[in-house]
């Protein structure tokens, strides 16, 4: 069966590759070519505007804008006949002839609660969306991840300058002569730095601008993402930091309805039309899956022993090793090779007829990454000693117990992480488990490790004791070089 159509902008519509003769009216298939009603938004504009959910003032707004080419058309008409100009009713008006504005820009929010309503129902990946909504939720909120990405570049930049100046810009020679800060600076110091440090301090500058303009183009989604927990998920700024993640996953399923790839109740009309497209599920389950994508693949390479991590060390035999820089890097090299824009697995892998090309790439891909470990190595080595030192060092002095402070290896981290256990989960579940594995682990004699730190105590006890007597008798005893270039004052305090 096959319907004519003799409306002009319904002919429009029906041309984009339907069949039709070379003089006469366009032909529709109405089992292959039929189109939804949802769809025509021209065949009766009101019917289509009221089955969705707009707001009240964007309906309107959106009932005049594209209500109006029709009655200006119908003006036109009208006015031509009155001049006894006629045409042919069959006729196919040009393309520029009309321009349907873009629902985008049709449409004036009143509210921020529309606007992230409108953000929300046009989400295309929600992949990255979900992974976004968990990110803000870990960063507790708009203004903790501001504040938290700025302390981090004014800590890093801190301690390049603080190394920068100790290190090139102060003459130790002259420490014991100098009784001045003056006396002691290297004049234009940063002109004659050795190269590996300008190379480590230009290395820092890129890393510094890079993370600026990430900063930068990072407060437009943090908005987005903020105004998406306070209006559409009912959770204020201020309780971002208390409320618990099944509370955000209970709202965002409650949302699910509202966008066209999730909803669960849909008219007949739009389930006709999402009949033969893929239907993408938002519950817990599902939501923990696309956040959980690649760790879960991270978490089945080192559960089922994919990788050897073990080294072979002279007198020792081979030993794991597993830092957090080599976690990166096969995340870098394995996993994101895998996927597909960081969201799918890539179809290539599933090909055999691939697996040599993929192969000799993913072989390109390890060399690449050594290069760029054997470059970065030192400075990155030296920065992660550098931080560890001063932010362990007043705590290891205020209470010297937590030296011999246990923690799980990155290694036994992966081993034991269930899949799909989201980082949160996870972390609650090791603090919670350290009581007990001290407790196992204190089951086992240590007899020769106590007995060396008793006698290490008492040694180091009775120096300091001494000392302390010594100095309340004669104060000049800390001005006497007990070790070489160390006085009294240096000993007694460490």
């Amino acid at each position: 069966m096959e319907t004519t159509i003799e409306d002009p902008q319904l002919r429009f519509q029906a041309n984009t590759g339907r069949r039709h003769g070379p003089q006469g009216p366009f032909l529709l298939d109405d089992d292959e070519n039929e189109v939804p009603q949802s769809l025509l938004v021209e065949l009766n504009n009101e019917r289509a505007i009221n089955d969705f959910a707009w707001p009240p003032e964007a309906k309107a707004h959106i009932a005049r804008d594209f209500g109006a080419p029709r009655a200006k058309q119908q003006t036109t008409q009208k006015a031509n006949q009155a001049h006894g100009i006629i045409g042919d009713e069959n006729s196919v008006p040009p393309a520029r002839a009309y321009h349907p504005p873009s629902v985008a820009s049709a449409i004036n929010f009143n509210s921020a609660r529309d606007k992230a309503a409108w953000r929300w129902v046009n989400v295309s990946n929600l992949d990255h969306f979900i992974l976004d909504v968990y990110n803000y939720y870990e960063g507790s909120g708009y203004w903790c991840i501001l504040v938290d990405r700025g302390l981090h570049l004014l800590e890093t930049t801190f301690v390049t300058v603080f190394l920068t100046f100790l290190t090139q810009c102060v003459d130790h020679s002259k420490i014991s002569d100098g009784t001045t800060l003056k006396h002691l600076l290297v004049p234009h110091c940063t002109e004659r730095m050795s190269v590996p440090w300008s190379l480590g301090l230009w290395i820092y500058v890129f890393y510094f601008i890079w993370k600026m303009v990430q900063f930068s183009v990072d407060l437009r989604r943090l908005s987005h993402l903020r105004d998406f927990y306070v209006h559409l998920l009912g959770i204020p700024e201020q309780d971002m930091q208390t409320v618990s993640w099944q509370d955000v996953v209970a709202r965002v399923m409650a949302l699910r309805d509202t966008h066209a790839e999730t909803a669960v109740n849909l008219a007949p009309g739009s389930r006709r039309y999402l009949g033969s497209q893929s239907k993408k599920r938002l519950d817990a389950h599902d939501i923990a899956n696309r956040l959980m994508r690649k760790e879960n693949y991270f978490i089945a390479l080192v559960n089922k022993d994919v990788l050897d991590f073990s080294l072979p060390v002279p007198l020792f035999g081979r030993r794991t090793f597993f830092s957090r820089t080599l976690e990166w890097y096969l995340n870098f090299v394995i996993i994101d090779f895998v996927f597909d824009h960081g969201t799918q697995v890539n179809q290539e892998f599933l090909k055999a007829q691939r697996r040599g090309f993929l192969s000799a790439k993913l072989r390109q891909r390890f060399i690449f990454a050594g290069v760029l470990n054997l470059i970065f190595a030192p400075f990155v080595l030296t920065y992660i000693l550098v931080l560890y030192f001063f932010n362990s060092f007043l705590e290891f002095k205020s209470d010297p117990s937590k030296i011999g402070t246990r923690k799980y290896t990155p290694l036994a981290e992966w081993k034991f992480r269930e899949f799909n256990e989201l980082p949160h989960l996870f972390n609650e579940r090791v603090n919670m488990s350290y009581p007990f594995a001290t407790r196992y682990l204190d089951q086992f004699p240590k007899q020769i490790t106590e007995r060396l730190a008793r006698t290490v105590a008492f040694i180091s006890g009775a120096l300091a004791a001494v000392l302390t007597l010594i100095s309340v008798i004669d104060p000049e005893i800390f001005r006497v070089e007990l070790t070489p270039d160390r006085t009294g004052l240096f000993t007694l305090e460490y």
